[in-house]
């Protein structure tokens, strides 16, 4: 997975962040739910870089398990809570 989108949460303030924060949240909820994303279903997406499936870097499905994580590392990385040597 990759992506050279950035979201830049200096300029937010509280509020929008835990608004963005709740969104990361519900989406990796709903995402481990149905067991992940496929490419069939990301080739839908409006296109944020070249092409939306770009972000599966040739993977023809990504497990939830690895979204979840992820969504789990921005959140704690947001709340200044994630460990050392998570990246």
């Amino acid at each position: 997975m990759g992506s050279s989108l950035a979201v830049l949460l200096d300029d937010f303030g509280v509020e929008q962040r835990q608004v963005l924060l709740s969104c990361v949240v519900e989406a990796a909820r709903r995402i481990e739910a149905r067991g992940g994303v496929s490419r069939d279903e990301v080739s839908t997406w409006p296109d944020l870089e070249e092409s939306a499936t770009s972000f599966l870097r040739g993977a023809e499905h990504i497990v939830a398990a690895l979204l979840v994580e992820l969504a789990k590392a921005l959140v704690d990385l947001a709340a200044g809570t994630l460990p050392p040597g998570s990246g």
